[in-house]
């Protein structure tokens, strides 16, 4: 589970425009396991290199409110919760999707509560730092509701998924459809907080959306395209 593909139906007029990034994507296809619920939680990041400076700023940026990457730690690491679940960070190589595009992360169900997010070791060092920070957040949030959905079984989450059960199929069509409508905004808010600022906010919600992209019209696709492009003319160091 993860991002959506770039160049799927209603996408080709914008693939020419993608030509100086490479085909890729951080949603693979369909790839989830459910859990089985159980016992303690826990975060293990076994990210190294660029993509460990990455993810260890994400961490350590300053949010007027919890960001995304600081409430999945909380989620995975509350004590009063008598569930244990793990969640990991790996790195590792992802075989190419059935329609080309190469995914830049999935998170997936391993076992007995055990979840894993893995970044494609081969579309990091070729792809600008908040672009790997966008990857994280969206993974991210995948981790946060297969917890919510089949791990703690919250209440309020519980309903969530029935409202949006009854409009979508699969697990990654469930999750986006929620991302759309719940999570587009904290990860423009957690990229912007990552980038200290420095551009308008349309430029880090243009940057949410592409993780999202079967949902946009050929405008916003456009503007998706180019506050990538900006992204890229920033350089692809991690400092």
């Amino acid at each position: 589970m993860g991002e959506g593909n770039f160049g799927g139906p209603g996408t080709d007029g914008i693939l020419k425009a993608y030509a100086i990034m490479g085909k890729s994507a951080d949603c693979p296809e369909e790839n989830t396991l459910l859990p089985i619920n159980e016992e303690e939680e826990k975060i293990i990041n076994n990210l190294t290199g660029k993509a460990k400076c990455v993810y260890d700023k994400l961490n350590s940026t300053n949010l007027t409110e919890l960001g995304i990457i600081q409430n999945t730690y909380i989620a995975f690491n509350d004590e009063l919760n008598h569930n244990t679940y793990y969640l990991t960070y790996n790195l590792g190589k992802l075989s190419p999707n059935s329609d080309g595009t190469i995914p830049n992360g999935i998170t997936k169900f391993l076992y007995q509560n055990n979840y894993e997010i893995i970044l494609n070791t081969n579309q990091i060092d070729n792809r600008p730092p908040i672009d790997i920070a966008r990857t994280i957040l969206h993974e991210s949030i995948h981790a946060l509701l297969l917890k919510h959905q089949f791990g703690d079984g919250q209440d309020s989450f519980v309903e969530l998924f029935k409202k949006y059960i009854k409009a979508t199929t699969g697990t990654n069509d469930l999750h986006h459809s929620i991302m759309r409508d719940k999570y587009v905004i904290p990860i423009a808010k957690g990229l912007q907080a990552f980038d200290n600022s420095s551009e308008n906010f349309s430029y880090y919600e243009n940057l949410a959306w592409s993780g999202l992209h079967q949902e946009l019209n050929e405008v916003q696709l456009n503007n998706v395209v180019t506050a990538l492009q900006k992204a890229y003319a920033k350089g692809i160091d991690c400092n």
